[in-house]
């Protein structure tokens, strides 16, 4: 008699859990694709467009103006991406003799984006990583 409040109880929270990740899960994404839409030039005008809402004489004006600063905002991205890419093959040309060749392995697969720690999951990594930087900190 007892068991079925403590099912219907339990079967709730699995299906609350459950829709509270669906929801989190919805609204990361939707926030993610607003963050997005200005990397792009017509996610710049649009964005604009929506946030200030013109009248059809003020397009007329607004456009040209979008269109402009769209491409520059688009041009300046872009140049950002490549002088940061820039900035890191500097970093990892500094860093390299100082590195032994496990660790040179361990940063090339890093930034190709491969999982550098196969075969460990990593908060073991993370919890090596920690324990190696407190010893050094304790010398």
């Amino acid at each position: 008699m007892k068991k079925k409040p403590v099912l219907i109880i339990a079967i709730t929270l699995v299906i609350g859990f459950f829709l509270g990740f669906l929801t989190s899960g919805i609204i990361r994404n939707q926030q993610l694709k607003r963050f997005r839409s200005f990397s792009s030039a017509e996610g710049f005008k649009y964005r604009t467009l929506r946030m200030v809402e013109p009248t059809e004489e003020q397009m007329k004006d607004l456009l040209p103006v979008l269109e402009k600063f769209a491409k520059k905002s688009q041009d300046v991205r872009k140049e950002y991406a490549k002088e940061f890419r820039n900035l890191l093959k500097e970093y990892h040309s500094e860093l390299k003799p100082l590195l032994t060749d496990e660790q040179i392995q361990k940063m090339e697969s890093f930034s190709q984006r491969k999982p550098p720690y196969k075969g460990r999951r990593d908060f073991q990594h993370r919890r090596e990583m920690r324990r190696k930087r407190d010893t050094l900190r304790n010398r």
